[in-house]
């Protein structure tokens, strides 16, 4: 059932259009409504998109093992269409054609209370076809739209998450409702890859979804993400993550280097911008591209020695670290998207998203809120 949707009137002020939607029921019966929305107000066809059997077939054997709860969502997701899942891809509404991920700035702290995850993501406000050098007019940017989605079934974890790009199988951060949190920040050596995906692995944006679907604990998602088969398509990423215990990691991961996992003492806070923490390495590094995020990063930790455990000192510790990218006349083309501050004890969110950015002012929104009822 379709508890709440929500277009907020943002745009042409905003860079993108901002969804809150509330689903609840069955597994298939929140897959039905997944493919409602996607279809409804994005025009998703998946009748159109043929799939070979045997790529389909490797996706039901890579859910079934990893994440069953997305295989049963997907039977209502082919319900909605009115085909069976051997007809169709019933795993994904993309609302973008190209995964993103790009900077991004994020803190787990606190034994008190739980924990808190404070995180900015960052990304280019242009559209695909601009990455590529093309020129379009009235493009829209890659992360358009957004969705503060929260996922209650009748069975299994709950969610909230903020998801873009595709409907089913993506989170950009969120939490669970065992208190579980995570959050995803590229980990970008100064050049993208565009890559098929196959379908015997889990892509950069899915893994956040996997996690919350399955994990109550950080030592739990350490294994699963250890387990789990791994791709990259577009840029490699790391994810903070932590639990209502005041546990915290970040996970790491290449195809070069393997698995890398950071832990920290309780009483600090473990911290992540946009380079390895771990002893992974780029298979191909550029000489100074690292040198920005560890810079974010002593700045973010600066903040939060002074202001651990308070709630504005955490948005301040955030807002410090908030980027601006300039074209040549001045003008904003990609920073900071959103700020959002996720509490373990209580589950949920409290997040701003980006308003407006013309010329060179940034105006951020009120904060909007995301509970368990």
């Amino acid at each position: 059932m379709i508890a709440k949707l929500i277009q907020h009137q943002f745009y042409p002020e905003s860079p993108f259009d901002l969804f809150t939607l509330r689903l609840r029921g069955t597994q298939i019966e929140i897959g039905e409504d997944l493919a409602r929305v996607a279809q409804e107000h994005h025009d998703v066809d998946l009748t159109a998109t043929p799939i070979a059997e045997t790529d389909l077939q490797a996706q039901q054997r890579l859910l079934s093992r990893y994440c069953p709860v997305l295989v049963e969502r997907a039977a209502g997701v082919a319900n909605y269409f009115g085909r069976d899942r051997q007809a169709l891809y019933p795993y994904s509404l993309p609302l973008v054609q190209e995964p993103p991920p790009f900077a991004c700035s994020a803190a787990f702290l606190g034994e008190k209370n739980g924990g808190f995850l404070v995180r900015n993501f960052d990304f280019t406000l242009r559209s695909f076809p601009e990455l590529l050098g093309a020129t379009v007019a009235e493009a829209r940017p890659m992360i358009d739209p957004v969705y503060l989605m929260t996922i209650e079934p009748e069975t299994g974890f709950r969610s909230i998450a903020v998801v873009a790009t595709d409907l089913f199988t993506s989170a950009f951060d969120g939490i669970n409702d065992r208190g579980f949190c995570i959050a995803l920040l590229a980990v970008s050596n100064g050049a993208a890859q565009f890559v098929e995906p196959g379908f015997d692995a889990f892509d950069e944006i899915t893994v956040p979804r996997i996690l919350l679907e399955s994990c109550a604990t950080v030592e739990e998602a350490i294994a699963l993400f250890s387990a789990m088969p791994k791709q990259t398509v577009f840029i490699p990423c790391h994810y903070i993550i932590g639990d209502r215990n005041g546990n915290a990691a970040v996970l790491e991961w290449n195809e070069t280097s393997g698995i890398g996992i950071v832990r920290r003492e309780k009483s600090q806070p473990l911290l992540c911008t946009n380079h390895y923490l771990s002893s992974l390495h780029h298979a191909i590094a550029k000489e100074g591209h690292e040198e920005e995020s560890r810079q974010r990063l002593v700045t973010l930790g600066s903040h939060l020695h002074k202001d651990l455990d308070d709630d504005q000192g955490l948005w301040r510790a955030a807002e410090a670290v908030r980027i601006s990218a300039l074209d040549e006349d001045g003008s904003i083309i990609g920073g900071t998207l959103w700020t959002a501050l996720y509490r373990t004890a209580l589950p949920g969110l409290d997040i701003h998203f980006l308003k407006q950015a013309k010329g060179k002012d940034t105006v951020y929104s009120q904060a909007y809120s995301a509970r368990f009822d």
